[in-house]
């Protein structure tokens, strides 16, 4: 009777180790439009990413851009609407064309005085707002109590955030975070790379 001899592996044979990347610790399953999925095919060729690492990339941003009011996603929704064809017609960029950013920042001022409740030549200061101004040093709070004021110190603040995310090395962090950010670090990291600053 023959005795069988057990084959040994060769080094290296089998199927290829997966990358750290690509290791995943649970399967997850949906079911999406052929749309979604055309979509998605198509987003994942730009990236040059599997469909499956675009789709989790995908989910990752979207977890990471806040909620908000229903009201203020609308808005949001309506500029990136208006950025999108206002390109499309004058194929540029915003971030790189006068004409075009111009162009974006007419319709968006349209859009809010259409949705708004007006203007005023000296509108009523809100509570909350003359509650803070009380806190702070005459001029400042002065600035801070009009609408433009207001509005100015809150978009150059979070500006300042969103450039301090796209430094490298120099990102915000737990020990070199401005107290009341403006965005959680999260979404300052994405604002940066969305809008292609680093």
């Amino acid at each position: 009777m023959q005795k069988t001899l057990k084959r040994k592996r060769a080094p290296g044979a089998g199927r290829p180790r997966k990358a750290e990347a690509d290791k995943k610790g649970s399967a997850f399953t949906t079911r999406i439009t052929a749309e979604t999925r055309r979509a998605l095919e198509a987003s994942a060729r730009k990236h040059r990413r599997s469909l499956s690492q675009e789709a989790e990339a995908g989910l990752r941003d979207y977890l990471k851009k806040p909620a908000g009011e229903a009201r203020n996603r609308a808005i949001a929704a309506i500029v990136g609407n208006l950025a999108e064809g206002i390109e499309q017609q004058t194929g540029k960029s915003w971030r790189t064309d006068v004409f075009t950013s111009m162009a974006l920042r007419y319709a968006i001022e349209a859009v809010l005085f259409h949705f708004a409740p007006g203007t005023e030549e000296s509108p009523a200061i809100p509570p909350a707002v003359e509650k803070h101004a009380a806190k702070m040093p005459g001029e400042f709070a002065e600035r801070y109590r009009r609408p433009a004021g207001l509005g100015h110190i809150r978009a150059y603040s979070l500006l300042a955030e969103i450039e301090s995310g796209s430094r490298k090395g120099k990102m915000i962090n737990e020990w070199t975070m401005p107290a009341g950010m403006n965005a959680p670090l999260e979404m300052i990291d994405l604002l940066a790379r969305d809008l292609e600053l680093d």
